[in-house]
């Protein structure tokens, strides 16, 4: 289902200049995470994808990226079906302390 996006009827793909580097990776986790966030506000149920930016070839072929823009992953949005099994699946989560170093 990964690479049929869920069913999923949009998906947006998110690109930044290769000249930015890592610094317009980052400034792109941001964007993910407000489009992400106003998306759940509008009941609109959303998936980052990092898998399709393995294949960024074809993702170019299909939409005509330009070749100086690296594929960061996409995000499939809709209206999710709750009583599909992809919906249910959750996942343990890890305790802020074994994520994180805090320094005071």
């Amino acid at each position: 289902d990964n690479f049929k996006f869920f069913g999923a009827p949009h998906v947006v793909f998110i690109s930044t200049p290769i000249d930015l580097g890592l610094y317009g990776a980052l400034d792109c986790g941001l964007f993910i995470s407000s489009f992400m966030l106003l998306a759940q506000e509008l009941g609109i149920n959303t998936i980052a994808q990092a898998a399709v930016a393995s294949y960024p070839d074809i993702v170019r072929q299909h939409l005509n990226l330009d070749p100086g823009r690296n594929l960061l992953c996409g995000i499939s949005f809709g209206y999710g079906d709750e009583s599909h099994p992809v919906n249910s699946y959750r996942t343990a989560r890890e305790k802020i302390e074994n994520v994180s170093n805090f320094y005071v």
